[in-house]
């Protein structure tokens, strides 16, 4: 292959890349967390998901590091770049806004539920990705279930309004989509990014992301702003040390693709049920204490004791 094939290639690839993260990342980030007005202007937000998770996979290549560790690690990174950059939730109500929704939300559910373990499901099969996608799609309806119907007012009280199941199922269908979309191109560039060189990548993205995040908040929410850069270099620490490149099997049976539909399947189910009983539960609790605590021993873990086992799927 001439050289400039082989840098249309990789610039092909790396597009496939950005898109493929940014409508995963996105599905579940956004679309599963709260309710959207479905319009155009979402391709913004794949293109903003698509660069931070980009940006994570060039840190974890110049690192040479794959393991489990690395990838929560990046995880958490994805985390609080879209709660940093893209927005300032992170710097609102310290140190809650270290966990949620960075840790417990971006990372858990996202990235090791959305990205990792639903990838590592398909490969297994058809049964694996039914049985994932009920147990990930539990989750998002109970969420689901608080988050389109819970409304805070003014006293501290909390106010509930269901709105109708259909109005839920078309949003977690789009969602089902972009993350089905998202796995198939993922599944192609997966395999080759090992052997991609991802140096000029990871600065370039940090000069652009840097320079967004001086433009939007490094001002405006002085002094706790900072925390990003923090939270950035202690990633890069915890980096540290190399380990083997993955092993991916790019192979997904038909089967396992249709499967996936249990995911939308089992959240709009769970939704319908909230919403036809309406209880009145402080779900956003629970949550908060299910994912943060084992979100936050994850993160940290990885951070001082970064671990040596290659994640394959």
């Amino acid at each position: 292959m001439s050289r400039a094939g082989a840098l249309l290639r990789g610039l092909g690839l790396r597009l496939v890349g950005i898109g493929s993260l940014g409508c995963i990342l996105y599905a579940l980030s956004e679309l599963a967390f709260y309710p959207l007005p479905l319009q155009p202007d979402l391709a913004i937000g794949v293109l903003a998901y698509g660069v931070i998770g980009w940006s994570a996979i060039a840190m974890l290549a110049v690192a040479r590091r794959w393991d489990r560790a690395a990838w929560w690690l990046a995880a958490g990174m994805i985390g609080f770049l879209a709660e940093g950059v893209l927005v300032a939730e992170l710097y609102t109500a310290l140190p809650l806004t270290l966990v949620w929704t960075p840790l417990a939300w971006h990372a858990l559910v996202t990235v090791f539920g959305g990205l990792l373990g639903f990838r590592a499901a398909l490969v297994r099969g058809a049964l694996a990705t039914l049985a994932f996608g009920v147990l990930l799609g539990g989750v998002l309806g109970l969420w689901g279930g608080w988050m389109w119907a819970a409304e805070e007012l003014p006293g501290g009280q909390t106010q509930f309004d269901w709105p109708p199941v259909s109005d839920y199922a078309v949003q977690l269908l789009c969602a089902w989509v972009l993350l089905s979309v998202g796995h198939w191109g993922w599944n192609r560039v997966a395999p080759r990014v090992p052997d991609l060189n991802l140096r000029a990548d990871l600065w370039s993205l940090t000069v652009l992301l840097g320079t967004a995040w001086a433009f939007a908040w490094a001002a405006p929410m002085f002094p706790w702003s900072l925390l990003l850069i923090v939270l950035v270099a202690a990633t890069a620490w915890g980096l540290r040390g190399t380990s083997d490149a993955p092993q991916y099997t790019p192979q997904i049976g038909v089967s396992a693709w249709i499967a996936t539909a249990a995911m939308p399947a089992a959240a709009i189910l769970i939704y319908a049920v909230i919403a036809w009983t309406q209880p009145r539960w402080e779900t956003n609790v629970v949550v908060l204490i299910v994912l943060g605590l084992p979100a936050v021993a994850l993160w940290l873990r990885a951070l001082l004791r970064p671990g040596t086992t290659v994640l394959r799927d």
